[in-house]
Order: C-alpha cells, then structure tokens, then sequence
C-alpha cells in the first residue's frame, strides 16, 4: 500500500560521487532536491578520516583542470578537507612500449599551477556527504528500492520507492538518473543500450615504487592496451592496466612478486622498482551508451547515460561538465521566469528545456566518446608497422608545439565546449 507523497523540484536517483554532486549543486542553485541511494548512507559521524583512506587499497579519479574549475565554482575545491589530500598533477607523459617517441605536457609550459589532480574517492565521498547531509534544501533517501515511475498528466512524475515495509512516492518535476551503467530508471523510461565490447579488461590497483612520483601522470600504451600510473602522493601510485580478458584473469591469479615483475616490465623504471600492490580488481572494459541521455521528464547523467573506457580518465569529467551545463542552464531559464508568470519558463523538467540541454552538451560527449574511442583502438596491438607510426604520431606531436597545446587542452578539458 502506497503511503505518502514527497514533492520536490528535482528528484536524484544515485548517491555516488556524481549524483551527490549534482544534489549539492542543485541546492545551491536554490532547487529542493530528492536524493535517492539504494546502498546505506553512512552518517557523518561514521565517515572514516581523510588520513585513514590514503593506503594501498585506496581507490582514487583522476580530475581534469575543467573539473578543478567547476569543483571550484561550487566552492568544493577550496575546502581544506579536499585539496590537501589532493596530489596535484604537475606533467603528463605519453609513451608507447618498446618504441621511440612520446608527448610531455607540463604545467609550467601552460602557465598554470597544475594540469589536473587526483583525488582519493573517499575523500571526496566524505566531503560531500557532509554537505549533501547539512543542506536544508536536500532531503536523502537511502537503501530505497524503486518500483516504478508514473507520469501526472506532463506536470510531473512520480517515483514509487520501498524502503523496508515503508511505500511511498516522491514527486519532482524532473527525475535524473545518475544510478550507473545498470540504472533501473533508464529501464523504467524504456531507453535502450548500445555497446561496444572492447574484447579488454582493466586492472585497477595501487603500487608502491621505490622514487617518489613527482606529480607525474603516465599514460603508457602497452600491446595489450593503455597503462596509467597516476600519482597519489610520496610513493604511493594509482594504476590502470588494460589487457586482455583471459590474461588480465592470469595476471590477477599472480604472486605479488611475479606480478609487479610483469608490470614492471611494461612501464620501465622511471620510479624505480616496484614494491608493493594492493588489491586487484578486474573489471571488463565496454562503451556503453544510452539510445537517448533523456526521456519524459527524464535525464540520465554518468554512467547511467554512458560509461566509456578509462584511457585518459575522462568518465567523472565529462559528467561534471555536463552538471555544469546544466546549471548554466537552468540559470538562465530561472533569470527568463523571473519577469514571467510564476513557474512560466522555469519548468526543469519540460521537454523543450531537456531537448535543449541535450544539444548544448551534444558536442562535448561525442567529441569525448570518440577520443577514448579512438585511443583505445589504435594504442593497441603489437602490428610492427601500426607501432612505428604510433610512434612517429608521439615523436611529432611533441615536436609540434601547436599541436601538442591543443592536445594538452583537450586533456584538461579546456575545449569542451563548441
């Protein structure tokens, strides 16, 4: 039996590190929000230390200086409880096993304080969930069930959510989906997949080297793929390994020893030995896109919308710029209602604002999509010839300052918009 109607402006269906920011954003753009999460949300007081998370088993984003940008306008960067434990991103270098050429991009040469940083998720986690829990405006639902959706009329929509042996529905005008690539309101809107199998696998761990990492980010293209190896302060170093899907099931299965022995191999000895690793996880590597990133009364954000490969970590980036557009707007659409009658033209959810959100952000997504595409492609492979001219493509790009600025650019995120 169906108990109360919550009513907000917008409804958040996903609590991670996207769709908490997107509630926090939102409610302080004045929106009263609805944050849904199936998992349990720890309470404040239940939130481990920042110093407690950074170790081998930590699991950390790679942000791009667009999203510096963005977190700053939020007023999220400058919290001391983020930044600090931040490892700023001083060079990137690009390289292809066995083979001449690469590509460096330093932050000097843009006349900046850094390229990008990497953040320890939890830290992030913990931050946000601090804000999302004080905000007056964000009402947190967790370890809810959905167990359907129901359209009033075009006005709004309905989201009907079990908790325990509680029913009950939460309205908003519009409903956004950032609940992951398996998103159960994608399904209820009737929006299907497309995926592309990229016949890989990543290997996602820490490791401890013998130098410290000077705030470098490497990005080496192996013959079975893309390797990153991502500062996270001292000695202690994110990496992403992309292979093959049998050998990535070997590689896991490894001693410690023996493993590091083989990725070691892979990367050289620009941070001296290898030490140490933490847990290894392997997960399979697919662009996977929704038909459409909206439906009625209905926006999908993150991975719900698409989830692509992680070469060059541009997941969590693109959608933070697309929590950006979105803010910029439904600022303007709220500055056009101001003059009109109430609600007139402030409708968030209405078909031609998200049809116009779609185009605007358009651009960017594809243009993404296709560098990850593109990169984990053609840096793949032990083909003699495709490997001389991968290498000549790194050799001249960095002898093309031109060239290499705009490559930097578009690392950064700096040419995201049209």
């Amino acid at each position: 039996m169906i108990g109360r109607t919550d009513e907000v402006d917008i409804t958040i269906v996903g609590a991670a590190m996207a769709g908490s920011t997107l509630a926090y954003a939102l409610a302080q753009a004045g929106w009263r929000v609805a944050l849904l999460e199936q998992r349990s949300l720890p309470s404040t007081e239940d939130t481990l230390p920042a110093e407690s998370v950074l170790a081998l088993d930590t699991r950390s984003t790679a942000l791009s200086r667009s999203s510096l940008q963005i977190l700053s306008s939020l007023g999220l960067w400058q919290s001391p409880g983020l930044n600090a434990h931040a490892q700023a991103i001083q060079q990137v270098h690009v390289s292809q096993s066995g083979h001449f050429g690469s590509v460096r991009l330093s932050a000097s040469d843009e006349k900046l304080d850094m390229l990008g940083a990497i953040l320890p998720n939890q830290v992030y986690n913990n931050l946000l969930l601090q804000r999302v829990r004080e905000h007056p405006l964000i009402e947190t639902h967790d370890l809810i069930r959905i167990e359907g959706l129901e359209q009033c009329g075009g006005s709004a929509i309905r989201v009907a959510v079990c908790r325990g042996e509680q029913h009950y529905r939460v309205q908003s005008r519009l409903l956004v989906a950032v609940d992951g690539v398996n998103s159960s309101i994608r399904e209820l809107s009737g929006l299907s997949l497309q995926t592309t199998d990229y016949q890989q696998s990543a290997i996602l761990l820490n490791i401890e080297t013998q130098k410290p990492n000077p705030g470098v980010a490497y990005e080496r293209f192996t013959p079975s793929g893309p390797l990153a190896v991502l500062p996270l302060g001292g000695k202690l170093n994110s990496v992403v390994y992309s292979v093959e899907p049998e050998q990535g099931e070997t590689l896991c299965q490894l001693d410690e020893r023996l493993f590091l022995d083989h990725l070691q191999q892979q990367f050289g000895y620009r941070l001296g030995r290898f030490y140490r690793c933490g847990e290894r996880t392997l997960m399979p590597l697919r662009l996977v896109e929704s038909s459409s990133q909206i439906a009625e009364r209905v926006l999908l954000m993150g991975n719900a919308a698409r989830t692509l490969h992680p070469v060059a970590g541009q997941g969590f980036n693109l959608a933070l710029r697309d929590i950006s557009g979105l803010l910029e707007l439904l600022g303007k659409r709220q500055d056009a209602g101001r003059d009109l009658q109430p609600d007139s033209g402030n409708d968030p959810g209405a078909q031609a604002f998200l049809t116009a959100f779609q185009e605007l952000r358009r651009p960017d997504q594809q243009r993404t999509v296709r560098l990850t595409d593109a990169l984990a492609r053609v840096f793949r492979g032990s083909n003699p010839a495709l490997s001389h001219l991968r290498a000549l493509g790194l050799a001249g790009l960095e002898y093309t300052p031109p060239l290499q600025r705009q490559f930097s650019r578009r690392a950064m995120g700096l040419m995201a918009q049209p």
